[in-house]
């Protein structure tokens, strides 16, 4: 036990279902062989990691943040959230003070293992290792969820994405942000099929080896918008430290799926899961809706759950 968590133990659910409880991370998932790449990332030594200081971690994500969900922190004080894909936890991390409950979901356990013990002292922070085609919570749960940069990856986006509005309260909101069409990668939509095949632990150094020698460029303030054009036209890491160069091609690069969507087939996703007040946020394929607050309009989120169980 640590501040009242069980550290590694067992969760005993009604039924007696068991689950196994890991460095503060209750299991109620397998590891996936398509995320195998972002376990291997997030495997690093943390020595190779940066610090948040060196990144300014914490404006880049509430930029991201309010980007790409076009909600302020503040408004979820006191609010039930759920990070469906939380990875290295950094959103999770940046909520950690505005007074909401967040539980942070991923279905790769290297990543939650590693943040769940660097913030068990948070005790409105929670972390569960879970598949978005499984959740292990009942419906209605949450007051806001997001998912941010994580659905494309996955084999079955709008099905994920239909399994998480089922879990709104009435009148809470779900936001997301997928890949666009609009942006055409020719060059690496023919490099990833050979990518894809190569073991997560050797693309790790292919990574280091592409993306390590441009990097003083980017810090030349003659070169570096020009140089960033180019590099994105590209689909190459554009970014100055070399850590988000490494994670940002390793994630292009890297996961057997990547799927893209027109601003339409996102508002048609949550026209079928029953939303209501849908707006499109700043990023092309980020949106936001809300559930209906009337009982009578929430029967297609109950068809949906039906459909998708």
């Amino acid at each position: 036990m640590q501040n009242d968590r069980v550290r590694n133990g067992e969760l005993v659910c009604s039924g007696d279902h068991r689950y196994p409880i890991k460095e503060f991370v209750p299991v109620f998932a397998h590891e996936l062989d398509y995320m195998k790449v972002f376990s291997n990332l997030r495997s690093q030594p943390a020595g190779t990691l940066p610090s948040t200081e060196q990144l300014d971690v914490q404006k880049l994500t509430s930029d991201e943040f309010a980007r790409q969900t076009a909600t302020s922190i503040e408004d979820l004080r006191g609010k039930t959230v759920l990070d469906a894909g939380c990875g290295g936890g950094r959103f999770v991390e940046l909520l950690k003070s505005c007074g909401a409950t967040v539980v942070g979901m991923d279905i790769d356990s290297t990543g939650l293992r590693r943040i769940g013990a660097t913030l068990a002292d948070n005790g409105n922070l929670h972390f569960v290792h879970a598949d978005l085609f499984r959740l292990p919570f009942r419906s209605g749960a949450f007051d806001f969820i997001y998912s941010l940069g994580v659905l494309h990856h996955t084999p079955d986006p709008k099905g994920a994405f239909l399994n998480l509005a089922r879990l709104l309260k009435p009148g809470g909101q779900i936001a997301l942000w997928v890949y666009p069409k609009s942006e055409r990668t020719p060059l690496s939509d023919a490099i990833r099929p050979i990518t894809t095949r190569i073991p997560s632990k050797y693309l790790y150094w292919i990574a280091h080896i592409v993306t390590t020698p441009y990097g003083p460029l980017l810090r030349m303030p003659r070169f570096k918008e020009r140089f960033r054009a180019m590099l994105y036209n590209a689909r190459l890491p554009w970014h100055e430290e070399k850590y988000w160069r490494i994670h940002s091609f390793m994630d292009w690069y890297g996961p057997r799926y990547q799927f893209k969507y027109d601003p339409e087939e996102i508002q048609a996703w949550y026209s079928e899961a029953g939303l209501v007040d849908y707006i499109r946020c700043q990023y092309e394929t980020s949106a936001r809706g809300s559930a209906p607050m009337s009982p009578q309009a929430n029967t297609r989120l109950a068809q949906v759950e039906n459909e998708y169980r």
